[in-house]
């Protein structure tokens, strides 16, 4: 046996680059080959101080303990052996890159700072909207605490812009299908996502929550470049009058089939800017290609302006901005064709009798004809930059305040809810309060003793 080895899992024989509790690798990043050395991955880790009791007295401060033993003390679950589609190898470094995927499966923030870490990156110091804290000694029932924001969201009191250009695999990002997941591919080419409308599959949604939700009394707009390829009524013979190319605000709850009838109209939640292509509609005749913007509130209110006749299969890039104005309750849309103003669409505006929606994710919509007898659609084309104005975020300067409880700015508005989780899968409210559009806390008033705690804060409309 080597004699620079430990003998046993705990032998006194010092070899820096093995755990001295467990006898297995630890990935001092001092013992590398490398010449570059850099931060250990120990230094952004808090190690408990029952763990380090147990190493022996001439090993303690000379060797590192390896992360899978300070896992198992912390009571995390150990780093899942990754699989193909996992990670991915980074064109420009080179490095492996582990997807969204991999790390909601370990089921924590990691504290490296990977790039698509679902967690806000909690566990690296200085970075993400959360805060960690990990507690030992005389508060170890709690051996780690976790606050983040459901979203990434900015200081509460200004506006959020989220831009999309989709240089990078969206669907590692926060983007998801709902539906039927053939419709929608990322082409890494071009830098865009190649959209199918077949409206002889189910209701389909290409997805981005928005981490916060809207209502008619905000004030918010969305934009997006689309180019169709084709775009033209799938069965004219039998169902000659065009379902629509959607886009818009939808809300998460009702997808995917929460909506069933919207083809006759009769949709709620939902802010949308349709196009119809060329089109017979039965009893009414030939219908040119024409844009019709529409509006669903919660109660099934509607409104909406179907007399906007726009081509849009031509092969331009269209660039579409829809406005929404809560002080006129009015939906205004802007269009330009190759960056040149195509002309002015008609406004949609709420009527005083219209009650409110609720939207909380942009989505490029697909409808099926399901339901009907008289439509159809099959069209091809591209999605690319998407851009998200959104309204004050409801949640900001989160602080971390004693054990189960925060503090953090909140807005008049808006009802928050502490919500509770041991395992980051089910999550459970603890304590609610109105915003105050100051500074507001939340504590966890159980009397419980767990073996971890993780917390989050909500923020809804009332």
């Amino acid at each position: 046996m080597d004699a620079s080895a430990p003998t046993s899992a705990t032998g006194s024989a010092c070899d820096t680059a093995r755990c001295p509790l467990c006898g297995g690798p630890n990935g001092c990043q001092l013992t590398t080959t490398g010449a570059y050395k850099g931060l250990c991955w120990c230094e952004r880790t808090q190690i408990p101080e029952s763990l380090l009791a147990r190493v022996p007295a001439e090993l303690q401060r000379r060797v590192c303990i390896c992360a899978r033993c300070v896992e198992q003390e912390l009571g995390r679950a150990p780093a899942p052996e990754a699989e193909a589609g996992d990670f991915y190898r980074d064109g420009a470094t080179g490095a492996v890159v582990f997807t969204e995927g991999y790390h909601r499966r370990r089921g924590y923030c990691c504290g490296n700072g990977c790039r698509h870490c679902p967690f806000d990156h909690c566990a690296v110091p200085g970075k993400g909207g959360g805060l960690v804290a990990t507690i030992a000694g005389q508060s170890a029932m709690m051996l780690a605490l976790l606050i983040w924001l459901l979203a990434l969201m900015p200081q509460a009191g200004h506006a959020d812009v989220v831009t999309e250009e989709f240089a990078t695999d969206p669907f590692a990002r926060g983007w998801q299908v709902v539906g039927d997941t053939n419709l929608c591919q990322w082409d890494a080419v071009h830098q865009n996502v190649a959209v199918t409308w077949d409206s002889s599959r189910s209701n389909s949604f290409l997805m981005l929550p928005l981490g916060t939700e809207l209502t008619t009394a905000d004030d918010f707009a969305f934009s997006f470049d689309l180019q169709l390829a084709d775009a033209a009524v799938r069965d004219p013979e039998n169902r000659p009058a065009a379902v629509q190319i959607g886009l818009g605000l939808v809300r998460q709850s009702r997808l995917p089939d929460g909506n069933p009838t919207r083809l006759a109209g009769t949709a709620q939640d939902l802010v949308e800017f349709d196009w119809f292509a060329d089109s017979f509609i039965p009893g009414f005749g030939d219908n040119p290609a024409t844009i019709g913007p529409a509006v669903f509130g919660a109660n099934g209110s509607r409104a909406f302006s179907f007399n906007n006749f726009f081509d849009l299969s031509d092969g331009a890039t269209w660039r579409v901005r829809c406005a929404y104005a809560a002080t006129n309750r009015q939906l205004t849309i802007t269009l330009l064709r190759d960056g040149v103003d195509a002309g002015p669409v008609n406004p949609v505006k709420l009527a005083t009798t219209f009650q409110s929606f609720t939207v909380d994710a942009f989505a490029v919509i697909a409808w099926s004809e399901n339901g009907t007898t008289t439509d159809s659609l099959l069209a091809h084309g591209t999605l690319d930059h998407v851009v998200l104005e959104l309204p004050d975020t409801p949640i900001g300067a989160l602080t971390l305040v004693g054990l189960g409880a925060v503090e953090f700015s909140s807005l008049t508005g808006w009802h928050y809810t502490l919500e509770a989780s041991g395992d980051l899968q089910t999550w459970a409210g603890t304590v609610t309060a109105d915003g105050t559009g100051g500074r507001l806390q939340l504590a966890d008033p159980r009397d419980v003793v767990l073996p971890r705690q993780f917390y989050r804060v909500r923020a809804a409309r009332p």
